[in-house]
């Protein structure tokens, strides 16, 4: 039981090995920081480095940000009970906002694929492919004019990835009823309003 379970004290064989259907509760941020950078999916630089005059350098984000961290979903989503678990998390953080499942859910291309994937599952929703295609995400899968969808994502920073889907979604499936605004694993940029 994930109450009694404390995260911290786990290292990465029994993160990989967890069982997903065990957390029952929200995690907090500093849980997800964990799981990433004890998965090798957290960079941060390092300030005692510089302290000794060794300044290193800062990440750019896909935002054209400069950052003091930076987050690799893909090495740590690899893994199906860690990708389970954070769908299971977006799953209740839609439930705590009390909100009604989706027709289709889909995850913003490449990070959030098959995050995405999972969360449709797990939420009862169908699920829209979307693909990257010489750097521009397109939707596959047709959904039906006054259809909802929700689209998920791994982190968010300013909102790029998510205007940019939903500008190429409602050009190819006018009438379709987007969420305005995605559900994150991880808000860089602490915005808390709707991208519409």
């Amino acid at each position: 039981m994930i109450g009694t379970l404390n995260i911290f004290s786990m290292g990465r064989e029994e993160l990989i090995g967890f069982d997903p259907y065990s957390v029952k509760r929200l995690l907090a941020i500093e849980e997800i920081l964990y799981i990433f950078k004890t998965l090798g999916g957290l960079w941060l630089y390092n300030y005692a480095a510089r302290l000794a005059g060794k300044p290193g350098i800062h990440a750019e984000l896909k935002s054209k940000r400069c950052s003091d961290g930076f987050l690799y979903s893909k090495e740590v989503l690899k893994y199906p009970n860690i990708r389970m678990i954070f769908a299971q998390q977006l799953v209740m953080r839609l439930q705590a906002f009390g909100i009604t499942r989706p027709d289709y859910a889909t995850g913003i291309p490449d990070g959030a694929t098959d995050l995405g994937r999972d969360f449709a599952s797990i939420a009862g929703a169908n699920f829209a492919e979307m693909f990257k295609e010489d750097g521009v995400i397109k939707l596959e899968t047709p959904i039906p004019k006054g259809s909802s969808l929700l689209l998920v994502e791994d982190f968010c920073t300013k909102g790029t990835g998510f205007k940019e889907a939903v500008k190429n979604i409602l050009a190819v499936c006018p009438g379709v009823n987007i969420f305005p605004w995605e559900l994150v694993l991880v808000n860089r940029g602490g915005s808390h309003r709707n991208f519409s």
